[in-house]
């Protein structure tokens, strides 16, 4: 059972890679924990399925040769392959809870942002499906492609090979049925934190501000209540929605005061990225500058 809850994180999400990838520059950790750096392995491993996810729509759509979904098949198996052999050291239960912490930021994110670009009419491409539900229907495509006779030899070995690696389609099937459960709780809470976290970056009146933060620092600590899950959680949706900031090319508001003059949200501000680093950043984007001291 071990052995089938570690590939089956193999077969789940997160735009991990594409989170790594895409985020403004953060300050370099001293140490990544042991769970985090598994994280970090099933959200790479989910960027690899996403991918050929929407190879295979591309191909499907006649936008892409064959030639091509070979080569991405064959690239997603070796991706895979050294996340496995790396996942098979942990215990199921905890293979199991990165499955589902992984799951939570891949479609928290995609809410959050859903929810922004609906609030400021921002015309960004959404997904049509993601996390678990996207594995669910990769999953099913791998088996009928393997099983229908017109499908291409070359296309058939490379999809042998993979569902070979994943270990069939009793292991492939387990994202389905790991839908019931789903993490699904304060994600409305996380929603309206960074939304008014920004505000309070922009806002003219600094008692105002001091005050906004003073109320948010609360609700963290409330969110970061259940250790590191939902530190890593947070991290991950914040770096999420910093992302959608930039990527929207949303040019922000320069603080009426300079940052560097900033009094009581200097210190507010110093503390709240303390306990989440990812704030640094959507204060660096925001404002332009980086926070005096937010390291220090």
């Amino acid at each position: 059972m071990k052995h089938c809850l570690a590939l089956c994180v193999c077969l789940l999400l997160l735009q991990p890679c594409s989170f790594a990838t895409t985020e403004p520059s953060v300050p370099v950790k001293a140490e990544v924990t042991a769970k985090e750096s598994c994280l970090q392995d099933v959200l790479c491993a989910y960027s690899a399925l996403e991918k050929l996810h929407t190879t295979y729509r591309e191909y499907g759509s006649k936008s892409l040769s064959h030639v091509d979904l070979v080569a991405v098949l064959e690239e997603t198996t070796a991706v895979l392959r050294p996340i496995c052999a790396r996942l098979e050291a942990v215990s199921a239960d905890e293979l199991k809870q990165l499955v589902l912490l992984a799951d939570a930021i891949i479609w928290q994110s995609d809410w959050i942002n859903s929810m922004y670009c609906a609030e400021y009419e921002l015309d960004l491409p959404s997904k049509e499906v993601c996390g678990l539900e996207l594995l669910a229907q990769l999953s099913g495509l791998i088996v009928e492609r393997i099983q229908h006779p017109l499908t291409p030899q070359e296309e058939k070995a490379a999809l042998l090979e993979l569902y070979s690696l994943l270990k069939g389609e009793a292991v492939m099937t387990q994202p389905a049925y790991w839908l019931d459960e789903r993490l699904a709780k304060d994600y409305k809470t996380a929603y309206y934190f960074l939304k008014e976290f920004t505000e309070a970056l922009t806002m003219e009146d600094e008692a105002a501000a001091a005050e906004l933060l003073q109320k948010l620092a609360l609700t963290l600590e409330y969110l970061l209540q259940g250790g590191e899950s939902e530190r890593l959680r947070m991290e991950y949706l914040t770096k999420s929605f910093t992302n959608l900031l930039r990527d929207s090319e949303w040019q922000g508001v320069m603080a009426p005061v300079p940052v560097e003059k900033w009094n009581a949200r200097t210190v507010l501000l110093a503390d709240m990225t303390k306990r989440l680093p990812a704030l640094e950043s959507l204060i660096s984007l925001v404002c332009k500058a980086a926070l005096p001291s937010a390291t220090e």
